[in-house]
């Protein structure tokens, strides 16, 4: 099982004789009313991840924090892990009450790949799940609106976590391939990346990481959802150095809003389409993305992935930054000095066209 801020997967790989007995265990996994047991396990799991993050600070409750700025304490804004104190207050009923408002046919979407028999697995899916009736008064999520802000968190060390980010748009836009091109032009400063042959020329490494030796790490920020979307940029440094990192941060983005050379943004085009199709070679992958496709325009649309992205053009680039650039900042910082760097209004203001 995996799940991000608007879905739940539930996946697996087997041998084609064993697709009846994985399926069943799947939507056992998924269906069936936890019992007391199962929910104390899971909620004893759930206080041990907290702890885990404590120790590992994989940046994720960070994440968390940015999130929870730019959408507020709800929708998009909770954490993907729930909020700490929270845990005490689950037991099996919630649970179950939980799984009853939220889990219904017009909901749930069913895959799969490499199928020895198409009709005997249609068969299974409608035995497994054809009691399911159609939830009338089902629970509706509220839509999230986006509102930015600030949020600083001073910790000890010369360490200093920046993010600057903006409301995007949502799936369905039509500016989605556009800003998925602008993240691929920005890109990332990783070793990792640069070895790939994927940010060589990544402007993100150019200009920041190996122009200035206080920036350890930077990469484009890049979310959609049913509702909103975030763009921006992440920033890793000394935290001695934040305001000459926060500048930066604002140049990079200010400078997208000017004319990209034809050479630039095709090499930005070809890395991104790099990427989609070694995506859509992984089989898990490729079905994912073609049951989004389905839940979000009805059909399965990977195949124009390409002639879209070859599309986009400088004056859409920039005019798709230039109108992110009017938007209220989400800007977020933890580390050493997170108090001594300008105030949200200075950073607007630094902003401006």
């Amino acid at each position: 099982m995996d799940y991000d801020q608007e879905n739940t997967y539930f996946k697996a790989h087997c041998l084609g004789h064993d697709v009846t007995d994985v399926f069943s265990m799947i939507s056992d996994c998924a269906l069936e009313p936890k019992s007391a047991v199962a929910a104390d396990v899971g909620i004893w799991k759930n206080h041990e991840t907290h702890k885990l993050e404590d120790y590992l600070q994989t940046g994720e409750d960070f994440h968390d924090q940015v999130m929870q700025v730019a959408y507020g304490g709800k929708g998009l804004g909770m954490p993907l892990t729930g909020h700490r104190h929270n845990v005490n207050y689950l037991n099996a009923h919630t649970i179950q009450k939980f799984q009853m408002e939220n889990i219904n046919p017009s909901r749930i979407f069913v895959a799969a790949a490499g199928l020895e028999d198409h009709d005997e697995f249609v068969n299974l899916v409608e035995e497994k799940l054809g009691f399911l009736q159609q939830s009338k008064g089902g629970k509706q999520r509220d839509a999230s609106k986006y509102l930015g802000g600030e949020y600083r968190n001073a910790v000890e060390g010369n360490h200093l976590n920046i993010v600057l980010a903006f409301e995007s748009v949502n799936w369905k836009h039509s500016d989605v391939i556009t800003f998925n091109v602008i993240s691929a032009l920005l890109g990332n400063s990783s070793v990792e990346a640069h070895t790939l042959g994927k940010g060589l020329n990544a402007r993100l490494r150019k200009n920041l990481a190996e122009k200035n030796a206080y920036i350890d790490y930077a990469h484009a920020l890049n979310f959609h959802f049913s509702d909103s979307g975030l763009f921006g940029i992440h920033a890793q440094g000394s935290a001695s150095n934040g305001k000459e990192i926060l500048n930066s941060l604002t140049t990079e983005l200010k400078n997208l809003t000017k004319p990209i050379p034809a050479d630039e943004l095709q090499r930005a085009k070809n890395v991104l389409k790099a990427n989609i199709a070694a995506t859509l070679e992984r089989q898990t992958d490729r079905i994912e993305e073609a049951v989004k496709n389905v839940k979000l325009f009805g059909g399965v649309y990977t195949d124009k992935y390409f002639s879209e992205v070859d599309k986009v053009t400088s004056e859409q680039i920039n005019k798709a930054v230039a109108d992110l650039l009017t938007k209220n900042p989400t800007f977020a910082v933890r580390g050493g000095d997170a108090y001594s760097l300008p105030s949200l209004d200075k950073i607007q203001n630094s902003l401006k066209l």
